[in-house]
């Protein structure tokens, strides 16, 4: 699996920010044992407050760790924050 850095500014609207989300978390949760298996554990990071992160991982059936990452500080140190539309700002 390749890490790479993305920028959605201009790719993305509002409406499909979620589909990307959750489709790359589904496939994550597919490679899970791959990874597992590699000897590597899967976690990952969101600026989604904890009830709402808590409703990703039900909806997505995932079995590994969404930690909440407040203030965005670790995608900041990592450079991999990304301006959310007015209207998502409420839940995270």
């Amino acid at each position: 699996m390749e890490c790479r850095r993305l920028t959605t500014t201009g790719l993305l609207k509002t409406e499909n920010i979620y589909v990307v989300c959750n489709m790359e978390l589904r496939a994550l949760q597919n490679s899970l044992q791959e990874i597992e298996q590699l000897g590597a554990k899967l976690v990952t990071i969101s600026p989604e407050m904890p009830d709402h992160s808590l409703s990703t991982i039900e909806k997505n059936n995932l079995a590994f760790d969404v930690l909440y990452d407040k203030r965005n500080k670790i995608s900041d140190t990592y450079g991999l924050t990304m301006q959310l539309p007015h209207n998502l700002v409420p839940i995270y």
